[in-house]
């Protein structure tokens, strides 16, 4: 189990996407011979990749006092990501945001 399936790895990190996206993908066969896609990514990687190059200024900076517009922008845009992917669907969102 867990071995990797032939041709199926990507290197994001040695060549990153356009958006400064990075990660290393795989996937691997699981218990059973399932397969189970696998991302690699640092905590700085991953923030990118969630949140944005905005979030990683953030992140690498230290960030802005708590009641700086530019943090409560990035609170209220976190909010809102949670908030969608809590939603069971585009409507339902739709509805939350209103």
């Amino acid at each position: 189990t867990f071995k990797p399936l032939d041709g199926r790895f990507r290197d994001f990190i040695a060549i990153p996407k356009a958006n400064g996206y990075q990660s290393l993908h795989t996937v691997l066969f699981g218990p059973y011979g399932s397969p189970i896609e696998v991302q690699i990514r640092t905590e700085e990687m991953d923030l990118i990749a969630e949140r944005g190059v905005a979030a990683h200024w953030t992140y690498k900076f230290g960030g802005d006092s708590p009641n700086s517009a530019q943090s409560r922008a990035h609170a209220w845009i976190v909010e809102l990501i949670d908030s969608q992917r809590a939603a069971g669907s585009s409507l339902e969102f739709l509805d939350n945001v209103k």
